[in-house]
């Protein structure tokens, strides 16, 4: 779970800048990442996945491990995006 000291504007900015890392170093390490996020979009359940001895706020429940190899999304040749003059 990442969690953040306030649920204010600029500590869930940072807290998806510390998402980032977390997500981009994974990748790196070959694993594989979910987000679990449901649970709290709600705010009585998000309270119950908070420690109430604890001041933290959740911002995002992940699994990561080993998944099964998932084959490449299919990409569009660049001189179909590309305009050229």
């Amino acid at each position: 779970m990442l969690s953040s000291r306030s649920d204010a504007r600029a500590a869930r900015v940072r807290a998806g800048q510390a998402l980032q890392r977390v997500l981009l170093s994974a990748t790196v390490r070959g694993l594989s990442t979910q987000p679990m996020t449901q649970v709290l979009e709600i705010p009585r359940l998000r309270r119950v996945v908070a420690d109430p001895a604890d001041p933290w706020f959740p911002q995002m429940i992940l699994r990561i491990g080993y998944g099964m190899p998932a084959p490449g999304s299919p990409r569009r040749d660049w001189s179909e995006m590309v305009a050229t003059a």
